[in-house]
């Protein structure tokens, strides 16, 4: 609501539960002694959250809650397959304020203040006990951010971040207690960013950040954009942009006392360079097309890797690069047709084993359509997508798959402001994998088939 003095509140809920597959089967397992290889009611899914934003005049406060229960019925870390004990749980909430005003002499000032929090708790059952994993984390952070526009034709951008995480607690333990880190970090950085427009047809956008972490040290990111817009309906993009993952808390200083995890060494952040060449063209009022180039290259890369002992441990495992291409031509007319297609192909391959990276395909397409079926009440979608085979952590492969959904959707129906749709997905009921990982036994993991959903919605 908006009140007459100018305060405006929102406030917004909501709760999830769903049952999930009711039996899921993996072959790995399909023993007697694992029940077959089917685990029974025991992948439910639950999710609560709250979000509160109160604003007036340059202020805005901002608070959110956010509540997640799930079961895990992959038997993941080698844990009891088909035991209703394997469960995460984790709970994050923030609290933000921000101050937003542009003075006379048009310098917009942002600034903000916030807190974090978040808690996670994890039950694997083994044979022996139930293992608890958990991890609490608290942090605050500042940032000022100031923008002008200099000499009619520059857009100037300063600004500088604090953050200290003053809590990053781990634990792990059963029978005994495996993992106890108690750590703190910090970091700091500043940035630049000018937007110079050159002519009516180009335009440079070049900026640079400095981050220095407690943990690891410095970084130091430029990025930079060339716009060229040469006719009303034609754009031609060149990208530059140089970007890091810092290691977190838990590549960091998680391990238990090498019984799974072996301690990580001297981890340093993951450094990316990415190049992309964009053209846009509007081959009339209702049709636009676009084609991308890009290339990227990624050094340290930080991965969980198993190590000859049997034992897993975060490594910077080296050089990945990909490039690739993408194409789409998308199309809106004013009868209410929509339509778009995809294409994308992309080479993404490890430098250290010239091996393609696993969970990565080589092809991807898709194709949209809405259409209005009766007046601007009543729509009709499709969605079909294709994704090529990819590889597994396990070193075997999952196979391609193509999977299509129709949702039906009808506004302001019998009733003003009521809203109602029908979904279907995997209309074909086609059954396909996504790899495992590290952490699983299995190579693929079965993924939903045939499903539906029914949805109202009514506005007041």
């Amino acid at each position: 609501n908006r009140f007459q003095n100018g305060l405006e509140v929102f406030l917004s809920g909501s709760f999830y539960d769903s049952q999930g597959d009711d039996r899921f089967y993996s072959k790995e397992f399909d023993d007697p002694s694992t029940n077959n290889g089917i685990y029974d009611d025991n992948d439910e899914t639950q999710t609560k959250n709250f979000l509160a934003t109160i604003s007036y005049e340059d202020f805005t406060l901002q608070g959110a809650y956010v509540y997640s229960d799930k079961d895990i019925p992959t038997a993941s870390f080698g844990t009891l397959f088909n035991d209703p004990a394997a469960s995460t749980n984790d709970r994050s909430a923030y609290l933000d304020l921000k101050y937003d005003h542009t003075f006379d002499n048009q310098l917009n000032v942002i600034s903000r203040l916030s807190y974090n929090y978040f808690r996670y708790n994890g039950d694997y059952p083994y044979d022996f006990a139930t293992n608890n994993d958990f991890a609490r984390g608290q942090s605050w952070r500042a940032e000022l951010e100031l923008t002008k526009t200099l000499w009619t034709d520059h857009r100037v951008t300063l600004g500088a971040e604090f953050q200290d995480n003053f809590e990053q607690f781990q634990t792990n333990y059963d029978l005994d207690v495996y993992v106890d880190s108690d750590e703190t970090s910090s970091r700091w950085a500043v940035f630049f960013q000018d937007e110079y427009s050159i002519t009516d047809t180009l335009t440079l956008n070049v900026g640079v950040r400095y981050d220095n972490y407690s943990t690891f040290g410095e970084t130091i990111n430029p990025r930079g954009a060339l716009i060229y817009t040469p006719f009303e309906k034609t754009a031609i993009k060149l990208l530059y942009g140089a970007a890091f993952r810092a290691p977190n808390a838990y590549e960091l200083d998680y391990h238990d006392l090498s019984i799974t995890t072996a301690p990580s060494e001297d981890l340093d952040a993951e450094e990316l360079e990415t190049l992309e060449l964009v053209f846009e063209q509007y081959l009339n009022q209702n049709l636009r097309v676009e084609l991308n180039f890009f290339y990227t290259s990624i050094d340290d890369v930080l991965a969980l890797v198993t190590l000859s002992d049997g034992l897993l441990q975060n490594q910077n495992t080296g050089k990945v690069e990909s490039y690739g291409t993408e194409v789409q031509i998308e199309g809106k007319w004013e009868s209410g047709y929509q339509g778009r297609i995809s294409y994308s192909w992309q080479e993404t391959k490890s430098k250290t084993t010239d091996t393609r990276l696993t969970n990565s395909p080589e092809h991807m397409v898709k194709v949209n359509l809405i259409a209005p079926i009766w007046s601007n009440t009543f729509f009709a979608g499709i969605e079909t997508q294709y994704m090529s085979g990819r590889k597994a952590s396990s070193g075997g492969n999952v196979g391609d798959y193509v999977i299509t959904n129709l949702t039906l959707y009808s506004k302001n129906t019998l009733v003003k402001g009521l809203d109602l749709s029908a979904s279907v997905y995997n209309i074909f009921d086609e059954k396909y994998f996504d790899p495992g990982s590290e952490t699983h036994i299995q190579n693929g993991i079965e993924q939903e088939g045939l499903t539906f959903r029914i949805k109202a919605s009514i506005d007041f």
